[in-house]
């Protein structure tokens, strides 16, 4: 059992907890040289990781599972999550 914190209301129990993101940042990740260790042809080898630009979740709450589809209606028709924000 627990408590959703979108709707505030009480799930029965052996009812699956979804987490769902609620806030996300931009994350630049840098270049890392030899981070990658395989083995080939019996040596092994190193390769690096080019790194890049991702978003990552900064804060998450435990909704129930008519709390999710309710927001995941909302984004098939194209609109963003209820209280999706994107930090700065």
């Amino acid at each position: 059992m627990y408590r959703c914190q979108l709707c505030g209301g009480v799930v029965p129990a052996n009812t699956p907890a979804v987490r769902q993101v609620i806030e996300t940042r931009k994350r630049k990740y840098p270049l890392r040289e030899k981070a990658n260790r395989f083995r080939k042809d019996g040596r092994i080898r190193q390769s690096d990781d080019p790194g890049g630009v991702g978003y990552e979740a900064v804060r998450e709450i435990v909704v129930c599972l008519g709390c999710s589809e309710e927001a995941s209606d909302g984004c098939a028709q194209g609109s963003d999550p209820p209280g999706l924000t994107l930090a700065a």
